[in-house]
């Protein structure tokens, strides 16, 4: 996983620099990912890292894949012996879980909605953490 992100990421940006001059992008790139280990898919969380275009991916797979995950966990928990330590009505899972889905999506319509106007496009295109503090840095 290493490799490949930072492979990915030096094809994206094409170079194999951090952002920061001083700080060398093999260490930059070491000390981000052992520090994002402690969370599944580490790279897909940091939106600014490989760019929206990931990001957006990730999340909307996020969304999708959690009803496969809690289907296929009720019809395979249902045979182990945690069934009959845990009861939790099915209906309340599933209703539980669009309400968390519907929280999702509505707290990113309410974040796109208020944002600054010029601050939107960094949501849609495809600009890096390096090319968007590029062209931050030229509109200065």
């Amino acid at each position: 996983e290493f490799a490949a992100l930072f492979l990915l990421r030096y094809l994206v940006e094409g170079e194999a620099r951090f952002h920061i001059e001083s700080c060398p992008g093999l260490l930059a790139h070491t000390l981000i990912y052992f520090f994002a280990l402690a969370s599944p898919l580490p790279y897909l969380r940091v939106p600014g890292f490989l760019g929206p275009s990931l990001y957006k991916a990730a999340v909307g797979y996020g969304l999708m894949v959690n009803p496969i995950v809690i289907r296929l966990s009720l019809i395979f928990g249902a045979r182990s012996r945690l069934h009959t330590m845990i009861q939790v009505d099915e209906d309340r899972i599933w209703y539980g879980l669009l309400a968390a889905t519907c929280l999702s999506v509505g707290g990113a319509v309410v974040m796109f909605a208020s944002m600054n106007p010029s601050h939107r496009p960094s949501f849609y295109e495809s600009l890096t953490l390096k090319a968007y503090l590029v062209e931050l840095w030229n509109e200065r």
